[in-house]
C-alpha cells in the first residue's frame, strides 16, 4: 500500500512539474531557428548594476532616446540571433514585469509614424499580436508573444520560421544566468579566393582552417568584469598553433615604446586546453585606460 502512495505521490508531482511550464530559457531560445550561425545574449538586468553603466548612465540613456527605445530595455533579456549564410537577424526581447510590452508599444507608435515603414499591418489574435512591414526593401516581423516576450526580426516573415524543432547547437555555448554579455558563433569561412583578406589570414595562420567555433563571454560582476573568449579547433594542434600565432603577436606588442601597451598585454592571460584557446583580460581595466587617453 505504501509503494502504491508513493508512487502515486511521484506522478503527481511529475504531472504538477510538467504543467508549471516551459522556464524562462526554454521559452527564449527555442525561438532560435536551427540555422543561425550566431548568437549573443545581453543581460540588461545585470548591466545595469555594474560600475562601468552607472559611471556612463547619462550618455547611454542619450543613446537609447535617439534610437527611441524606453528604459525598460534594461530590464530585460536580449538575444541576439541570425544568419550571415542567408542574410537574415532576429532579437528576442524578455522581462519578468511586463517591460516588453511597453518596448513593443513604443516601436510600434515609432513604426506608424516611420515614412520609411511600408505597408504595416498588425493583427491581434488572443495575447498575441504581430506585425509585419517592409523597410528599405526587407521584410520586417514583430511578434509579441505576451506582455514578457517579443520577437523583432528582419529577412524573415513566417512566424513558423521561429518555432524551432530543435534546439540550436550554440544556445550550449552561451551563459545564460549571471552574465553580463555572452555571445557564440559557428565559423565557416568562404571558400578560398572569395575573400582576399581571410585568403590572407589563413596563409598567416593555418589553423584557422581548423577553426570550428568563437564564444564570448563576460560573467556578472559589479566593478571588475573580465572578458573570457573561447575558440573551439578541429584538434588539439590547431589550438595550439593558434596559441603559439596569439603568443607571437603580443610578444611583438610588449616591444612597443609605449609603456601603457606592455601593461595591457601583460593583463592577457592565454591558454591551450586541448582543442580549445582560451584567452581572458580585465575589461574595466582597459576601459579605464582609454578613457584616461580620451581626457
Amino acid at each position: 500500500m505504501k509503494r502504491k502512495l508513493f508512487a502515486l505521490a511521484a506522478v503527481l508531482l511529475a504531472v504538477f512539474i510538467a504543467g508549471c511550464g516551459k522556464t524562462p530559457d526554454q521559452e527564449l531560445t527555442e525561438k532560435v531557428p536551427a540555422s543561425a550561425n550566431g548568437l549573443c545574449l545581453i543581460d540588461g538586468n545585470s548591466i545595469v548594476l555594474t560600475k562601468l553603466y552607472k559611471d556612463h548612465q547619462a550618455d547611454i540613456l542619450k543613446e537609447l532616446k535617439e534610437a527611441s527605445l524606453p528604459e525598460d530595455i534594461f530590464q530585460c533579456r536580449v538575444l541576439i540571433f541570425g544568419s550571415t549564410k542567408e542574410e537574415w537577424g532576429g532579437a528576442l526581447l524578455q522581462s519578468a514585469g511586463g517591460q516588453v510590452r511597453k518596448i513593443y508599444d513604443k516601436l510600434l507608435a515609432e513604426s506608424k509614424k516611420d515614412k520609411s515603414c511600408k505597408d504595416l499591418k498588425e493583427t491581434t489574435e488572443g495575447s498575441q499580436s504581430k506585425v509585419t512591414c517592409t523597410v528599405e526593401g526587407k521584410k520586417v516581423l514583430a511578434i509579441l508573444y505576451h506582455d514578457n516576450l517579443l520577437l523583432i526580426a528582419i529577412g524573415k516573415d513566417d512566424p513558423a520560421f521561429f518555432s524551432a524543432k530543435t534546439a540550436n547547437p550554440l544556445v550550449k555555448e552561451i551563459a545564460l544566468k549571471e552574465t553580463l554579455v555572452s555571445a557564440a558563433i559557428k565559423v565557416e569561412l568562404p571558400p578560398a579566393g572569395r575573400n582576399k583578406e581571410v585568403d590572407s589570414a589563413v596563409q598567416m595562420v593555418p589553423a584557422l582552417k581548423k577553426l570550428q567555433s568563437v564564444a564570448v563571454n563576460v560573467p556578472f560582476s559589479e566593478d571588475k568584469p573580465e572578458m573570457d573568449f573561447r575558440a573551439v579547433f578541429q584538434d588539439d594542434a590547431g589550438a595550439n598553433e593558434m596559441l603559439a600565432a596569439i603568443n607571437m603577436g603580443l610578444g611583438l606588442l610588449t616591444q612597443s615604446d609605449d609603456k601603457d601597451v606592455a601593461k595591457k598585454v601583460g593583463m592577457i592571460d592565454r591558454k591551450a586546453e586541448k582543442n580549445t584557446v582560451r584567452i581572458s583580460f580585465p575589461i574595466a581595466e582597459l576601459v579605464k585606460e582609454a578613457e584616461k587617453k580620451l581626457k
